[in-house]
C-alpha cells in the first residue's frame, strides 16, 4: 500500500512540473485588431529595425510616438491626421500599438519571455510582435484590450 501512494504521489508531482511548464513556457496569443494605416511620407523612414512598436495609452503618447520621440529622423505626419485619428481611439477600453514599418500577425507573451528579456526585475508583461517579413512604406495602428502592464521589448 506505501508503494501504492508513492507511486501516485511520484505521478502527481510529474504532472505537476509538467503543468508549471507549460505555463511558464507556453506563449499567450493576442490578436490585435488593426485601427488604420498611416502612409509615411518620408520614405526613407524605417525604424523597425531600432524598436519595433510602442504602446499608447493616451492622446500624449500618441502624440510623442507619431511627432517627437525619434531624434534622428521622424515620419514627418502632419498633426490634423494625428488627431483625426486620436478622436477615434478610446483609451479607457483599449491600449494601441503603433508598428513601425511592419504588419503584426500576432503578440506573444508569457514568464518565460519576459523574465528572460526583463532585466531591470520590472512588473511589466513584455509583448513579443510577430510580424510579416515585408517592410512597408506604412504606420501601423492596432488595438488591443487594455491591459497597463504591457510594455514593449527595447530601448
Amino acid at each position: 500500500m506505501k508503494t501504492h501512494k508513492s507511486i501516485i504521489l511520484f505521478v502527481s508531482l510529474i504532472v505537476f512540473l509538467i503543468l508549471m511548464g507549460v505555463y511558464y513556457f507556453k506563449p499567450r496569443v493576442i490578436k490585435p485588431t488593426l485601427i488604420c494605416a498611416l502612409p509615411i511620407p518620408n520614405k526613407s523612414f524605417s525604424r523597425y529595425e531600432y524598436k519595433s512598436f510602442d504602446i499608447v495609452n493616451s492622446t500624449q503618447d500618441l502624440y510623442f510616438h507619431l511627432l517627437s520621440d525619434w531624434p534622428f529622423q521622424t515620419p514627418n505626419i502632419d498633426s490634423i491626421t494625428i488627431q483625426n485619428l486620436d478622436n477615434k481611439l478610446n483609451y479607457e477600453q483599449y491600449n494601441y500599438i503603433i508598428m513601425w514599418n511592419r504588419k503584426v500577425i500576432e503578440l506573444q507573451h508569457s514568464p518565460h519571455l519576459t523574465n528572460h528579456m526583463n532585466f531591470g526585475g520590472n512588473k511589466e508583461t513584455i509583448l513579443f510582435p510577430i510580424c510579416e517579413h515585408e517592410d512597408t512604406d506604412s504606420i501601423y495602428i492596432y488595438s488591443i484590450s487594455k491591459n497597463h502592464n504591457f510594455i514593449a521589448p527595447g530601448p
